[in-house]
């Protein structure tokens, strides 16, 4: 560690502001360093590598600036640095939320709160054709006469009707359990009946 200092131009002869300069960006670089990793080993989001390099050989600079003694310099783009980088933060947050709205909106029945056709095409298509070897039920269902209820008494009352039968259905099942609306007042159902499977071919067994 001592000699990583001493080749980045450190030694406890510099001024204290000097010190500060190095201590602030240090702290940044190994924050951004962790960044890094967690993106690529966790999260696996590789297109933020080249960003993420690029803001750490920037602030790697100051260190090549504090070497060569140009302190007002080094000072100054750390400052710069540093506050492009809450600005490139700010944004990148508020694309995060935006992202999260866009996938929960293109994921969910904006009316009754269920997962919507898509989710549950991509659902299905992962309980059957993915090798998927657990057993499962599908059921898929409407409302009847839900027409008559329209025509009748309008659709803000059918509405109410469909978030109130998806609430009592859901409030019914299991968080292993996948409800969905897929039309107008069409339902899908695929429900996890592993454990039940197990129980039935045991008391088989056992007869």
């Amino acid at each position: 560690m001592k000699q990583l200092a001493k080749f980045l131009g450190y030694s406890d002869q510099l001024d204290a502001s000097v010190k500060s300069v190095y201590l602030i960006t240090t702290l940044i670089v190994g924050t951004l360093l962790g960044w890094l990793a967690l993106a690529v080993f966790v999260l696996h989001a590789y297109d933020a590598v080249p960003s993420s390099m690029a803001i750490i050989a920037s602030f790697m600079m100051i260190y090549g600036m504090l070497k060569q003694r140009y302190f007002f310099a080094a000072k100054s783009l750390l400052l710069l640095l540093s506050f492009t980088q809450m600005v490139f933060f700010y944004f990148a947050l508020q694309l995060s939320k935006y992202y999260a709205r866009l996938k929960l909106a293109s994921e969910v029945d904006s009316l009754t709160g269920l997962f919507n056709r898509r989710s549950f095409t991509e659902t299905a298509a992962k309980r059957f054709y993915n090798g998927n070897t657990s057993p499962f039920a599908l059921a898929v269902f409407d409302i009847d006469d839900f027409k008559h209820v329209n025509d009748t008494w309008g659709h803000p009352v059918g509405d109410i009707v469909l978030k109130e039968m998806a609430s009592v259905i859901k409030n019914h099942l299991r968080t292993s359990d996948f409800f969905a609306r897929i039309g107008g007042e069409e339902f899908a159902l695929i429900l996890d009946v592993g454990e039940i499977a197990s129980n039935s071919m045991s008391n088989r067994k056992s007869r």
